[in-house]
């Protein structure tokens, strides 16, 4: 059996991006069918750990995302909303997202708010605060 090589590490990335596109269980890629799959495709390689998934390779995919969003959204007038539900946890959650004139949608924060009535006020803060993340 041949090792993976560092070139072939860049499809640890890929794989990364697959698994968070699809909001699929980071667990996938230690499954047998998976790994039989990507033996077929790449002798030798070794995909990386849910460990990998859930660490490194998402801080990773995170800051390139951010960059590329930043770089999208740069010098362009956008309609920011905000969206309010539970989580799965019974937990508080708002949503910030970003709409261009061309239609494209950015997530731009997601807040937990539990602790925290939903007053003008605070709402009005929450939206003060995604405007200055969205300005940085």
């Amino acid at each position: 059996m041949t090792k993976t090589t560092k070139s072939e590490k860049k499809f640890d990335e890929q794989i990364a991006k697959f698994i968070y596109a699809t909001n699929s269980s980071f667990r996938i890629v230690e499954h047998e069918e998976f790994i039989h799959l990507i033996q077929l495709l790449q002798p030798g390689y070794s995909p990386p750990s849910r460990f990998d998934i859930s660490g490194k390779l998402l801080d990773a995919v995170h800051k390139k995302c951010l960059e590329s969003s930043k770089e999208m959204l740069k010098d362009k007038t956008v309609c920011m909303s905000f969206n309010g539900w539970s989580n799965v946890h019974n937990e508080p959650v708002i949503c910030a997202t970003v709409t261009t004139p061309e239609s494209e949608l950015f997530l731009v924060d997601t807040a937990d708010t539990s602790g925290h009535a939903h007053t003008a006020d605070y709402l009005v803060q929450v939206a003060v605060d995604t405007v200055q993340t969205c300005e940085k």
